[in-house]
């Protein structure tokens, strides 16, 4: 008990040391004098000198450190003269030390120094060196700042050799101290701290290091951690790591930082011989282990320092030998490595060998409780280093993505530092997705972090990840064994972890490439045969899987007329349509080189036939029966089938997708024209079913070359081998059902696309035009109304003469070959080809291609379609083709079936039906017994026309161009011949002019006492009168040369004599009408044209 009392207080007061007494503490002062500053000895000048001295040569009193402000150039380590002897002198000298006392040892090196003696000058540093030795526990504060001083003002003389292996031992745990122990107090610091400040200060400008400074820093990193973890040496510490190329993540080095943030207090004797007569007391030193103290120094060039290829392995050897040591020894009674140890090798991870040695040990040294935190500081040290892309790398990233972690807190870590690892190269994700992928498929050892870092890597690298994942899935498909059950459910995992945030159509892309160098180039037929069925059906899921829970929540939205998240369904549509055109893509180009298929092969007839292709381009493009999707593990569940499998076959498709599946059809690949022309039949029919204007469903076709390469499908080809006579050239000829179903598709195309297909069918295909006209009008009849007597002998003697060209060319194949005589009976050709000429005159569809032209006009709506586009303008051009009597029979049922969409039709369809008068309906109507509900509503169906109409022309948005087109529709009956049609004009510019308030509930004109103040009251206040009031007055003048009504000639007289420019050429041109229609009219009569329109118009009549 009193003897730990009075250790305690030993402990607590401690013996004053004599001379002077310098701490390190929190102060910022620097050097401070304490004791009596009026002291006038003579022995204080060499001090004063010192001092002064010293600060002129750099050394900044207050600091504690070396300035770094001299400026000078000094050659390298080895290339510098001072550190080799020139004599025997000098050789004798060099191991001589020369002790001077700490006061004198400033002037006198710099004297010894100045003379030229620069062994001597280099003896007296080692003497001091000699006695820090001596007293490292209380160094001389004078001598302290004398080799400060001196490293400064003389550079030089400290970078030789001798000097500098001197403050390298410094730098060395002091032998005699013993082992170090728990009970036993560490020495104090300073000096070590010296002489790497020291160091640091001679050699900052040397790129070549001595390798003992590599040593000394393992044997104190290894050790008592003197100065490694000095914040004073921080500089210094740096440059040493550079020997190892390590970089330290800034969190350890915060770390190391943080335990030596104490102030450190030191007591040191500054009494020397030559002070002891002068009264001068103790001084202390503080110095505070703070950033603060260091702020205002200029800052030291952290760089690689040591450059020597012989020195560089030489320290590699080293530590590889060092590291090899400490993974070998166990102390006793420690189960383990050192908590050291570990933070050692942080600094060396730098070298791939040892970051691939640590890996491997790792999850031993994280699951010891005690090593936990320096553990996870080397882990990370190995994540960050990590980025070489060199065969040890890679082997490291495999031993850490097998470390498994059930802690969730060091989970989380260990994610994290994988994370730090991948960004360090670029091949570090895609190998890291690599072992994580095989770890998560063993039978064995698979890691709980699995998912999780799955999702890290696509969420740190989103564009490498998915190309990375399709490469471990090619890698695993072109193994004996069958993968694609197992890929199938890790894939839905992988999607379900993600969320649905991956990139499916670079997944997929990525996975139809195959490379040169691609290991399934080099596999079995059979191999490869099952690979391209596993890659087609693993593009399929990619395209089911696309479809997130909030694209079906989309879908579910717009089938109820919710048009506002539409954009998610865009999106999906363009994605999926995407992941089809590669894979159409993938089996026309890369299919048939990877499994160098014959011309042979791809004939049915064939033993080697690849029948899976056919298959494969099906089920790439959802053509294939539901159960070919789920038949391998039952995905999709029952409850989702039917809405994963509907929503994808309700995408776009691209023209790119079109055009390479006919393509396909027409080369040497296993599917038989036929067949390219049957899918290409069902994707654009379900397309077009699909179709609304928001969701565009079918392509806009720009390629022309669509036309020709759809009919080279049906082209029939005789067989090869056989000789035709010589001269003899056979006819172009087409298989009539595929020739037809060509022209179905077309149309199908065409109404989808009205101003590409559409345009060039109806300018260019005359069979297509009919088969236009026939969806538009619904009258399915040929030929055509309109067509001549001389078209209509021309198609009669087109169907004699094919019929003729077809047996003489059948009789010269049987000529070749069976030697039959071949007459219209017998032929086997004549029912199954025609001539195929796409541009020719319209030909007469078979009633088979009528019945189903029917059938997708009414499914697909392809009439109101075609109706609907004005640019080009279809129904305008059948409307003016086919006359107004002709116009009726359809217009009617097209003009009641868009009572909704009236904008959709052009005016003159819309005018056209406004003509039409209740008895005329009535009696197309039919059966009198139905005749009073159908008139009531084509006369509801009239006043919401003419209301329309109406607001067309007078409302004041109405456009210039609408106005003009409706008028001139009803002025260009004024002039006809027939009175009906002249009626016709009147009544239509009447009742458009006049309003739904001038109409009677039948539909028909009010009696009004003025009949014609529609032309000569409204018409003039039309918006845009002035615009087409000369065409109106041309109108006009045409009119009163066949209207032999004398009221509405006068009307026209009023008119013209108000609205005309001319008025001596408007006289002369009523004087000369009137006579032509036998009216006796003088030029006096109608010369005084000034008054009120209803003056000249009862002057006319009474005339």
């Amino acid at each position: 008990m009193d003897k730990r009392g009075l250790k305690r207080q030993t402990k607590g007061k401690g013996h004053l040391p004599g001379g002077e007494f310098i701490m390190l503490g929190s102060k910022p002062s620097g050097v401070r004098a304490v004791g009596d500053s009026g002291s006038g000895s003579s022995a204080a000048v060499p001090r004063k000198r010192l001092l002064r001295e010293g600060d002129e040569s750099g050394f900044e009193q207050g600091s504690g450190v070396f300035s770094k402000k001299a400026k000078y150039e000094e050659p390298g380590l080895f290339s510098n003269p001072h550190r080799i002897g020139g004599s025997s002198q000098a050789t004798m000298m060099s191991t001589l030390v020369v002790e001077v006392s700490p006061a004198d040892l400033f002037d006198t090196v710099l004297e010894e120094d100045s003379t030229g003696d620069g062994i001597k000058a280099e003896a007296m540093v080692c003497g001091a060196v000699k006695q820090l030795k001596a007293s490292r526990g209380r160094p001389e504060p004078t001598l302290y700042l004398a080799l400060m001083s001196l490293a400064t003002a003389r550079p030089a003389l400290f970078m030789r050799t001798r000097i500098l292996d001197e403050f390298v031992g410094l730098l060395r745990r002091d032998p005699a101290a013993g082992a170090p122990s728990a009970f036993k107090a560490k020495p104090p610091p300073h000096v070590p701290i010296l002489a790497a400040n020291i160091l640091m200060s001679v050699l900052q400008h040397d790129r070549n290091w001595p390798e003992a400074v590599a040593k000394v820093y393992v044997e104190d990193s290894l050790g008592d951690r003197t100065w490694v973890d000095s914040e004073h040496c921080r500089d210094f510490v740096d440059n040493v790591l550079t020997a190892f190329e390590t970089r330290l993540p800034p969190n350890i080095r915060q770390l190391t930082e943080s335990m030596s943030t104490a102030p450190i207090t030191v007591a040191v004797s500054l009494s020397t011989e030559s002070m002891k007569d002068q009264n001068i007391s103790d001084q202390t030193i503080e110095m505070e282990s703070s950033t603060s103290s260091t702020e205002h120094d200029p800052p030291t060039k952290i760089t690689r320092r040591f450059h020597s290829p012989p020195i560089k392995q030489a320290i590699q050897q080293l530590i590889t030998k060092t590291l090899m040591e400490q993974l070998s020894s166990r102390q006793a009674g420690e189960p383990s490595i050192s908590r050291k140890a570990l933070r050692f090798f942080c600094d060396i991870t730098g070298y791939p060998s040892v970051r691939l040695t640590l890996a491997q040990r790792l999850e031993m040294w994280l699951q010891n409780p005690k090593l936990t935190r320096p553990a996870q500081d080397l882990m990370l040290c190995i994540c960050v280093n990590c980025n070489t892309g060199a065969p040890e790398d890679v082997d490291t990233i495999s031993h850490l993505v097998h470390i498994r972690i059930k802690s969730k807190p060091l989970a989380t870590h260990y994610v994290s530092c994988i994370k730090e690892m991948v960004q360090q190269h670029p091949r570090n994700p895609t190998v890291a997705l690599k072992y994580v992928i095989y770890n998560e498929l063993s039978q064995t050892s698979r890691n709980p972090n699995n998912m999780a870092l799955i999702s890290m890597l696509f969420q740190t690298a989103p564009k490498t990840a998915p190309k990375a994942l399709a490469g471990v899935f090619q890698e695993l498909l072109t193994r004996k064994e069958d993968f694609l059950r197992a890929l199938r459910g890790l894939f839905r995992e992988i999607v379900r972890v993600l969320r649905h945030e991956l990139d499916f159509s670079a997944f997929c892309l990525s996975l139809l490439e195959v490379g040169e160098d691609s290991p399934i180039s080099h596999e079995e037929q059979s191999i490869k045969k099952r690979y391209v069925v596993c890659v087609t059906d693993l593009v399929a899921m990619a395209e089911l899987l696309s479809v997130t829970p909030s694209v079906k929540e989309a879908a579910a939205a717009f089938s109820k007329g919710n048009r506002k998240d539409v954009g998610v369904l865009r999106k999906f549509h363009q994605q999926a349509a995407a992941m089809q055109r590669d894979g159409i893509w993938w089996l026309h180009s890369v299919v048939p080189g990877l499994l160098q298929l014959s011309k042979e092969d791809c004939k049915p007839s064939s033993k080697d036939y690849y029948k899976d292709y056919p298959q494969c381009v099906r089920k790439m493009l959802f053509l294939e029966p539901m159960e070919a999707y789920y038949l391998r593990d039952g995905w999709p569940p029952e409850n989702e089938r039917n809405v994963l499998y509907r929503l994808v076959n309700e995408v776009a498709i691209l023209e790119d997708t079109l055009m390479r599946v006919l393509l396909i059809g027409l080369t040497d690949r296993p599917l038989l024209p036929q067949d390219a022309q049957d899918i290409v039949d069902k994707m654009v029919r379900r397309a077009a079913i699909a179709f609304t204007a928001d969701l565009p469903t079918v392509p806009c076709i720009e390629r022309e070359e669509l036309f020709d390469t759809m009919f080279r499908l049906s082209s029939y080809n005789y067989p090869e081998g056989i000789q035709l006579p010589p001269g003899y050239h056979p006819p172009k000829l087409a298989i009539i059902k595929v020739y037809w179903k060509s022209w179905l598709v077309l149309l199908t195309l065409s109404a989808c696309s009205p101003t590409t297909v559409g345009r060039v069918a109806w300018l260019n295909y005359p069979t297509l035009r009919c088969m236009m006209e026939m969806v538009i009008t619904n009258d399915y009849s040929f030929p055509r109304p309109g067509q001549t007597d001389e078209e209509k002998q021309r198609d009669l003697q087109i169907v004699r003469q094919e019929k003729e060209e077809i047996l003489q060319f059948e009789s010269y194949l049987a000529a070749a070959t069976t030697k039959e005589v071949i007459t219209e009976k017998s032929s086997h050709l004549l029912n199954q080809l025609m001539w195929m000429e796409p541009r020719g005159p319209p030909r007469r569809p078979p009633p088979a291609v009528i019945d189903q032209l029917k059938s997708a006009a009414k499914r697909m709506s392809l009439g109101h379609r075609l109706c609907k586009s004005r640019d080009p303008d279809f129904l305008l051009d059948i409307i003016q083709k086919q006359g107004t009597t002709r116009s009726m029979t359809w217009l009617v049922d097209l003009i009641q079936s868009s009572s909704g969409s009236l904008d959709l039709l052009p005016v003159q369809c819309l005018c056209e039906f406004l003509l039409l008068d209740s008895d005329e309906r009535e009696k197309e109507h039919g059966h009198k017994k139905d005749a009073k509900g159908k008139r009531e509503q084509g006369i509801a169906q009239q006043h919401q026309l003419l209301e329309r109409l109406h607001s067309m022309l007078m409302e004041t948005e109405a456009q210039a161009n609408t106005t003009a087109s409706i008028i001139e529709y009803f002025l260009k009956r004024l002039p006809s011949e027939q009175p009906q049609s002249r009626a016709q004009g009147l009544k239509g510019l009447r009742l458009i002019l006049s309003g739904p308030q001038g109409t009677s509930q039948e539909g028909a004109p009010l009696p009004d006492k003025s009949s014609f103040s529609w032309l000569l009251e409204r018409l003039p206040k039309l918006p845009h009168f002035h615009d087409i009031k000369y065409d109106i007055c041309a109108a006009f003048r045409a009119a009163c040369k066949v209207e032999t009504d004398i009221a509405t000639v006068t009307a026209y007289f009023v008119f013209l004599s108000q609205h005309c420019m001319d008025e001596n050429l408007v006289v002369l041109s009523l004087v000369r009408l009137a006579h032509s229609i036998n009216l006796p009219v003088t030029l006096s009569q109608v010369s005084p044209y000034k008054g009120t329109s209803q003056h000249h118009h009862v002057s006319f009549i009474s005339v």
